[in-house]
């Protein structure tokens, strides 16, 4: 996932899955999530971009 802006983009395996532009800026939680059965993470970080 990128952010950059107000431009949001998400990839998974290299393959766009969904993206937004023009979203509102505002702090708060990251959710991840699967609709369709179980799912784990690992690894993940947060890391800011440069410019």
């Amino acid at each position: 996932m990128t952010c950059r802006r107000k431009n949001i983009g998400l990839l998974v395996n290299g393959v766009r899955q969904n993206k937004a532009i023009e979203a509102t800026l505002t702090s708060g939680r990251i959710a991840l999530q699967s609709e369709g059965g179980p799912i784990e993470f690992r690894n993940i970080h947060l890391v800011p971009l440069g410019e």
